[in-house]
């Protein structure tokens, strides 16, 4: 079946060992949706679908990416550890570190609550660590790129690739009592690359913290819908959420802008349909990044959501740009995608 060795394979690090562990995935989930740590933990597992076939598909592909660079590196001797539980993997882990192995994939690195699999660790002699003559690297192979270009004006390392490196970072540092002062991973390229750790090491600490706390239960967070939940098994149990409450994110495009919303009373759809704008563009109740353009747009889809009919009478029409044609719909239901085309 598709993906089902690569899904048990997840689960070794995942919540199956204990619901209180802490792994580099918690850290990947909270950048995309806080609420999902939460509710890998502590949510009832009645109400999580089967992961669905897009998702394994992915699994699918950044497995096939870490096998093929792993066919790039020739005679390089590669002890193999992706078949092992950590009931296994962190023994053998802990033995063929300090035997002094070149590389090791799928190792698996354990302190107290924290538990990580990084993909690689790599052996390097420039400097002794607690292990001896050598310490270890913990480098990811990514079915994605690193550095990212964000609006066309300065390039980002993406926070939940480097999240996930700090973590095991932090690990090896409890083991081997020393870091290098560069972080790397491997793209879908092939190619290695390089960001500084200290970069995103006060908000990674802070991160974690927060981590803790949803695994333990002691914060729950809120669902906040959008077009990416639809591949997460707790889709079902937040949208029921979101309709029960009439939450903001509801309706398209509010998203994590909700919180700001709530923080000045706008706590449902009710809420934003029969708002007045402007009282919300001036002190006391401005709010950071939301101006009349967006609370207008909110209130009209709000309102559409409510009604359940339509905003407007012309369903389509075509604009013309630099020779293109946008091809856009206006006629908005509840439950409906807005859908541009551009040809």
């Amino acid at each position: 079946m598709i993906g089902t060795d690569l899904h048990d394979r997840r689960l070794t690090c995942g919540k199956v060992m204990s619901e209180d562990q802490i792994t580099a995935e918690d850290l990947y989930n909270y950048v995309k949706c806080p609420h999902r740590v939460y509710l890998d933990s502590n949510g009832d597992r009645k109400e999580k679908s089967e992961v669905n076939l897009f998702v394994r598909l992915l699994w699918e592909k950044g497995l096939q990416t870490e096998k093929d660079y792993l066919t790039t590196l020739g005679e390089c001797e590669i002890t193999d550890l992706s078949e092992r539980r950590v009931k296994d993997a962190w023994p053998e882990t802990d033995h063929y570190m300090k035997k002094g192995t070149e590389l090791i994939y799928q190792a698996c690195l354990e302190h107290g609550p924290y538990l990580g699999r990084p993909d690689l660790l790599l052996k390097r002699t420039e400097v002794s660590s607690y292990l001896g003559p050598y310490y270890y690297e913990p480098i990811d192979i990514k079915a994605g790129r690193g550095w990212e270009i964000r609006e066309e004006k300065y390039r980002r390392f993406k926070k939940h690739y480097a999240f996930q490196v700090l973590f095991y970072r932090m690990l090896l540092a409890s083991i081997q009592h020393y870091l290098p002062p560069v972080a790397r991973i491997i793209n879908v390229e092939g190619e290695i690359e390089e960001f500084d750790p200290l970069d995103f090491q006060d908000e990674f600490t802070l991160v974690l913290n927060q981590v803790e706390r949803l695994v333990q239960g002691k914060e729950s967070s809120e669902p906040v819908l959008g077009s990416h939940c639809a591949q997460c098994e707790w889709f079902g149990h937040c949208r029921r959420w979101v309709k029960k409450t009439s939450d903001p994110t509801g309706i398209f495009f509010v998203g994590k802008s909700k919180f700001r919303l709530k923080e000045v009373g706008l706590n449902t759809i009710e809420d934003l349909a029969k708002m007045d704008i402007s009282q919300y563009l001036k002190p006391p109740l401005k709010m950071p990044g939301l101006g009349e353009k967006s609370l207008r747009r909110m209130k009209e889809r709000a309102k559409v959501h409510l009604q359940g009919s339509q905003l407007s009478a012309e369903a389509i029409h075509f604009r013309k740009t630099d020779s293109r044609y946008t091809l856009i719909l206006k006629m908005i239901r509840p439950g409906d995608w807005c859908i541009s085309l551009d040809f």
